[in-house]
């Protein structure tokens, strides 16, 4: 979001998601429900917790903070994509390039009525752009700890634009660091693709393994990278990468060929049908196999307040445990998330926006009243209008 696309080349074969056209066993259920009191918890503001120097603040990580062993989590911490004004000609906004802060959680993990974040500044960036392959911004951090080596691996988008065309250009990139709060603990390890370093890629959720695959005669250990948007293929793409070097990765069955979570039919009145983007690292369900979110877009009018036509929302998968680009069930024609509150709607930098890259799971069950059992609970951190950040309860 909040990038203009003027060339982009992507070169594969679709192969459509079954789960798009046939009918599903309904096994499981996934709500969603806001929380910290309708508020964002990240905006723009002069003072306070929860407040930035920054005019946009949206599209966020979640950064797992851990105790001395590695093993309990005792605290949290947004990786945050910040960006100001850098011109405004008759309304239009024109921002600088995105740049990813961090910002430490200050209250209990459980509290989700008020939920406060330490204030952003200047000095709470830790990644900025630093050459002509990311002239045009770092952009929507997804971020996993990584227990082999204890450092955190970050998937962002390097934004790269050509000074003479002015085309742009999304690059999905990997950094590493052992303290994310460090902006020079950050070691980056430039694109995820390296065999296509100028290939459009972006949005890169990582799912570690180690999971076991057939290649020829062997069998390996893989880690999955669920990546890309829809904008020149109508699906998500599938990668993987030896465990635990996760790295490089390369596109199952080659030339990014294999394809996970299709648009659908806008005809049967589904949410997804003009684009699918990845969301965050998948995360275990109960019974092992794994809950994926993923963002979307369908279009409406085009008006003043919708310029792109376009929608976003939030939806749903879940993938099987061992073998995880393999849909076991597709959320219906109903998204898990719309923008629905005022500065999800407008305000920001486009409007009629929620989309997420940053979750976890809650430490207490939610009691389901009509059934009288206990659902997996999940926090999601959502950008809204490209502008703000906001928060919302998943229970599955």
């Amino acid at each position: 979001l909040a990038m203009v696309v003027v060339a982009a080349v992507v070169v594969s074969v679709v192969l459509l998601d079954k789960s798009a056209k046939q009918p599903q066993p309904q096994r499981y259920a996934v709500s969603a429900v806001r929380v910290n009191g309708g508020r964002p918890v990240v905006s723009h503001g002069a003072s306070g917790n929860c407040s930035s120097v920054f005019r946009f603040n949206y599209n966020c990580a979640v950064v797992p903070i851990l105790d001395r062993t590695r093993s309990v989590l005792v605290g949290e911490a947004l990786m945050v994509r910040c960006q100001d004004v850098k011109s405004n000609v008759s309304g239009v906004v024109t921002p600088t390039p995105s740049v990813l802060a961090y910002t430490p959680r200050l209250n209990d993990l459980d509290e989700l009525d008020d939920i406060r974040f330490a204030r952003i500044t200047n000095e709470s960036v830790v990644m900025r752009p630093e050459s002509q392959a990311d002239n045009f911004g770092v952009e929507d951090p997804r971020v996993v700890y990584d227990p082999q080596s204890g450092e955190y691996i970050m998937m962002y988008t390097a934004a790269a634009q050509n000074a003479t065309t002015k085309d742009v250009i999304a690059i999905l990139s990997s950094a590493r660091s052992p303290t994310p709060s460090v902006a020079s603990s950050w070691t980056r390890h430039g694109p995820v693709f390296p065999a296509h370093p100028h290939r459009w890629s972006k949005s890169g959720a990582l799912l570690l393994g180690p999971f076991e695959q057939q290649q020829k005669t062997e069998t390996t250990n893989v880690s999955y990278l669920f990546w890309g948007d829809s904008t020149n293929q109508p699906a998500l793409h599938v990668a993987t990468a030896p465990y635990p070097a996760v790295t490089p990765f390369e596109d199952i069955q080659g030339g990014g060929q294999a394809q996970l979570l299709a648009t659908r039919d806008a005809t049967d009145g589904f949410f997804d049908s003009a684009l699918v983007e990845a969301g965050p690292m998948p995360l275990p369900l109960a019974d092992g196999n794994f809950l994926f979110l993923y963002n979307s877009a369908r279009r409406v009018p085009k008006t003043p307040a919708h310029p792109n036509g376009l929608q976003y929302n939030i939806g749903w998968a879940v993938l099987d445990q061992t073998t995880p680009n393999q849909v076991v069930q597709r959320c219906g024609k109903r998204p898990l998330l719309s923008p629905e509150l005022d500065w999800e709607l407008s305000g920001g930098l486009v409007n009629d926006v929620v989309f997420v890259e940053g979750w976890r799971e809650l430490g207490t069950a939610h009691v389901d009243t009509e059934l009288g059992t206990a659902r997996q609970s999940f926090l999601i951190y959502y950008g809204a209008g490209d502008g703000h950040v906001g928060a919302v309860r998943v229970n599955a």
